[in-house]
């Protein structure tokens, strides 16, 4: 196989499109007050900035780009591409632009009557810390306890003294699977803890964390002249053990006043209840609610906890027989909502599918919300003054896919439901991020940057689909188009090469049931030739695999296509975002794998009707729980799958962090865990296995793939290794693994000489 094959794979790295895609994912900016937004458009040469107008339906640019460059030429004291302006924000007075902020290593505001811009001065470096909404107060953490600092004080004070290494105060759980990484690379841990409204006081918790046994992976190449390797240790529950959980209490910052809640401690075995939006405050400040699970997970609640005396009571109560699941993927911030009448908005699967329901403030059900044959998907505005419940789903259009988000509005009294977008295609909304996102990306959208403009008549929508551009419109709240702002297009560097996928729908291994996916062929594909035929594995059980946006897939299938192969992406029952009953195939039944037989169901399906698919060159690749799926399906469907790649699998069961097991399998049960192994059927191997692990996989420890190691050994079946040292969970996103997966399946599957020492070029921000 030539260098061209695989430099033109590369091209259709994920990091690589990011920058290859042009207006793929536009972030407008609304005017306040007006029904004005403004915005950055890519172009080959650039980016340039656009004043949208829903009223006049016009675009025009936000200003002129030379002028602004030329006075920040003059300001700097260096030359300035107008083609480049860093542009942080912009401010108005009323539907006139006025003034532009820029960002990098100096700062400048710029007016734009006389384009005319000042050097900002750069505000002194805080040390890193949980600071208040209106910078009173910054919290930090010193030995395991809080401090406090505030303008009258000049040096912080202590806001907690019984922290402690097995009890430390707002820190998150060392399961968290990031935890090492921050150790190792020095960083300052800030906090977790949510302010009330008002800023004066913090809700946080006590991590509880002494009893849990203590994991650890060996650094086996350490940087500089150190040759002795280096052992981690963080504390990592498995299912049935100890666990970690949070104590929750509240803080009056003026005061020091500590207000225990008088709740038991939840649990953190993975996320603490801050992180995961498991806890928030009222409008008010005046109360706080907790959403929380019992320890099966099969029964969820939702508390109101008084803020000035840490009094609970309990409002609602959810209860299943498989674990009780709030919103549509995990981990997800629940779909619930407290409105400013005390009313609440709670998601409920109680009649197969994902709903709304409304409750009074006194935990007593007023009425049904959303109906329909829908799974909703997101809560995209709540509008009390007129009335209004925006939301998106999937399912609401006959015969469309229902992976596809729709946008729908509903009284909150339950009445006039209705259907405000159809458009064949998945449509996005922004809406404020989560808790978990803001985490890994703090400065992830202002209230200027959700989808409806603070008077609620104009939103924007991005819709997409895998085979069609992202376009992105303002529409009016009755859905109607109002104004386009941009149709994604590929830059040339990989326009000439862009062969669309194939969205799918083919039945499950039952028959009966529609399973919906895209089929990935190389640009050069030829109807007359014969591919090997790779699936591209994710099984879930918390998130979908295969994605419905405008180059959005994450696992790189068609990088993967472009070697040579057909690439199908499938999800198959026991995944999310369709009913209970279809989700719940996995519960008790891990091992499943997402179900292969659908896998295989499918792929057989598409080669009846495609004789370009060769089915008796069958491989299979997947990452972390993608990993897992991969050995699962070369042991369990030895005749079918040929040769697969296992990147950081979660082989074994008993020894994945809890949570895993207990919300997805069920309440710890060593025998039915033990058939979720992926290696139970190790003496059933006769295709060509490469796995490949990180030795600082702190998510899934090495030890995983080790025992699937052992029982190949005992089995003397011959396989590949790959250990990769300093790598993390993130060794899919490796250039250099990258190459080594795609050298096995051009070597193995295709019968084919990969290039010699091809070398992926990584770019800053990749992945270690």
């Amino acid at each position: 196989m030539s260098a061209e094959t695989y430099q033109r794979a590369e091209r259709f790295l994920s990091w690589n499109l990011s920058s290859a895609v042009l207006n793929n994912d536009v972030i407008h900016h609304w005017v306040p007050g007006e029904e004005m937004l403004w915005y950055r458009r890519a172009t080959e040469k650039g980016w340039a900035f656009v004043l949208a107008d829903a009223v006049s339906r016009e675009k025009s640019p936000a200003f002129d780009h030379a002028r602004l460059a030329e006075a920040l030429s003059a300001a700097s004291g260096e030359p300035v591409d107008d083609q480049h302006l860093a542009v942080a924000s912009i401010s108005s007075s009323g539907t006139a632009l006025q003034r532009v902020t820029t960002e990098g290593e100096s700062s400048f505001s710029c007016t734009l009557d006389e384009y005319r811009c000042e050097k900002l001065e750069k505000p002194a470096q805080a040390p890193p810390g949980l600071v208040s909404p209106d910078g009173t107060y910054r919290v930090v953490l010193k030995e395991h306890n809080l401090w406090v600092a505030s303008p009258s004080q000049s040096e912080p004070s202590a806001l907690t003294t019984d922290g402690n290494a097995g009890a430390p105060w707002s820190t998150r759980t060392e399961s968290s699977t990031f935890v090492l990484a921050q150790r190792r690379l020095g960083e300052q841990v800030v906090p977790v803890g949510l302010f009330s409204p008002t800023g004066n006081r913090l809700l946080t918790y006590r991590l509880n964390h002494g009893s849990v046994p203590e994991l650890a992976v060996l650094q086996n190449v350490v940087e500089g002249t150190n040759l002795r390797p280096v052992v981690h240790q963080y504390r990592y529950p498995f299912p049935g053990g100890e666990q970690p959980t949070a104590e929750l209490a509240v803080f009056e910052l003026d005061s020091g006043r500590r207000i225990s809640i008088a709740h038991e401690s939840v649990s953190a075995t993975y996320m603490d209840p801050v992180t995961k939006g498991y806890v928030f405050w009222n409008d008010s400040g005046e109360s706080l609610f907790l959403l929380n699970h019992d320890p099966t997970f099969r029964k969820l609640s939702l508390f109101e906890i008084d803020a000035d005396t840490g009094a609970v009571r309990t409002l609602i109560t959810e209860n299943r027989e498989a674990t009780v699941w709030a919103s549509p993927m995990f981990p997800a911030e629940p779909l619930l909502r407290v409105l400013g009448s005390g009313d609440l908005v709670w998601p409920s699967e109680r009649d197969g599918s994902l709903h709304l329901y409304l409750y009074g403030r006194n935990g007593k059900l007023k009425h049904r919300l959303t109906s329909g044959n829908i799974v909703v998907r997101e809560i995209v505005r709540v509008d009390e003054t007129r009335g209004l419940l925006y939301f998106t789903a999937g399912g609401g259009v006959k015969g469309q896919d229902p992976y596809y988000r729709q946008l729908h509005v509903v009284g909150l009294d339950g009445r006039k439901q209705q259907l405000l977008t159809r458009d064949d295609s998945d449509h996005a909304f922004r809406t404020p991020p989560s808790r978990l996102t803001l985490m890994f990306n703090p400065s992830a959208g202002g209230a200027d940057s959700f989808a409806f403009s603070e008077s609620g008549s104009m939103l924007v929508d991005s819709y997409s689909r895998p085979d069609r551009p992202t376009v992105t419109v303002i529409r009016s709240a009755d859905g109607k188009p109002v104004l386009e702002l941009e149709t994604a297009s590929l830059g040339s560097a990989v326009a000439a090469d862009h062969n669309p996928p194939e969205p799918f729908e083919v039945l499950a291994a039952d028959g009966e049931t529609q399973l919906y996916g895209s089929l990935f062929k190389p640009s050069t594909f030829d109807s007359a030739r014969t591919y090997p035929v790779v699936d591209s594995i994710y099984p879930g059980p918390q998130i979908a695999r295969v994605s419905k946006r405008f180059m959005g897939d994450f696992f790189d299938a068609q990088a993967v296509a472009e070697l040579g192969f057909i690439v199908v992406a499938v999800d198959g029952r026991g995944t999310p975002l369709r009913s209970a009953a279809f989700r719940e195939r996995s519960y008790g039944n891990l091992g499943l794998a997402g179900s292969l037989d659908d896998h295989l169901a499918a792929i057989r399906e598409l080669a009846r009707t495609r004789p370009y698919m060769d089915l008796g060159r069958v491989g299979i690749y997947g990452t972390s729980g993608g990993g897992f799926a991969t050995v699962r399906a070369m042991l369990d469907y030895p005749d079918f799958y040929k040769v697969g790649v296992a990147s950081a699998g979660n082989h074994d069961l008993e020894m994945y962090v809890a949570l895993w097991g207990e919300y997805f399998e069920g309440p710890f049960d060593a025998e039915s865990y033990a058939r979720a192994d992926s290696y139970v059927n190790a003496a059933q191997l006769k295709g060509k296995l490469l796995m490949a692990h990180g030795d600082m996989d702190d998510n899934v420890h090495p030890a995983h793939t080790m025992r699937v190691v052992d029982a190949l050994i005992r089995n003397n079946k011959d396989f590949d290794l790959l250990i990769m040292p300093n790598v993390d969970h993130g060794i899919s996103r490796n250039p250099y693994f990258i190459r080594r997966q795609w050298d096995y399946l051009v070597t193995h599957l295709m019968g084919m000489q990969p290039p010699a020492g091809y070398s992926i070029t990584p770019v800053a921000a990749a992945p270690r």
